[in-house]
């Protein structure tokens, strides 16, 4: 049998950070997120490191925000919804 694999590279994660309007009704930017709950799929996982890399980038310093584990996909969702998480 011959085997084919498609790959899709890209230069930059293919992630999006989803803010709770409800939650958070004055978001203005990545600063507004500094003392929130900011849920990823696990703790150490790629979505986590690129979620620090991002709030760093936008001037929340290390340990500002908290970090939560939700899963992905509806998981992930749900958490945001229910206000487990602010983003």
């Amino acid at each position: 049998l011959q085997h084919r694999a498609i790959v899709v590279l890209g230069r930059a994660p293919q992630m999006a950070l989803g803010v709770s309007p409800r939650a958070l009704p004055s978001y203005k930017d990545l600063a507004s997120l500094a003392g929130r709950r900011i849920g990823v799929s696990s703790l150490g996982s790629s979505t986590h490191l690129a979620a620090a890399l991002m709030l760093a980038r936008g001037g929340v310093v290390a340990g500002a925000s908290s970090f939560v584990a939700v899963g992905s996909g509806s998981a992930a969702l749900t958490a945001l919804r229910s206000g487990q998480v602010h983003a």
